[in-house]
């Protein structure tokens, strides 16, 4: 059974596939995004924070969808 961070995990890079398919210009900027830089030296990941990031993506391809 597939448990949630791994669902959230494949759903990230469904999105982030999406964005390098048919946003090139965006996703060379993507590693940018302050989302996907931690603070801390040993970052402990959190659903919270999964769930945030692919809202940030499907942000991201909203508005360059209504570009």
């Amino acid at each position: 059974m597939e448990t949630k961070e791994y669902q959230l995990n494949a759903e990230i890079m469904a999105l982030t596939e999406q964005i390098k398919m048919e946003y090139p210009d965006v996703y060379r900027n993507l590693n940018e995004m302050p989302v996907t830089i931690p603070n801390k030296s040993n970052p402990e990941v959190k659903i919270k924070h999964l769930e945030d990031y692919i809202e940030s993506l499907k942000t991201l391809i909203k508005t360059n969808t209504s570009r």
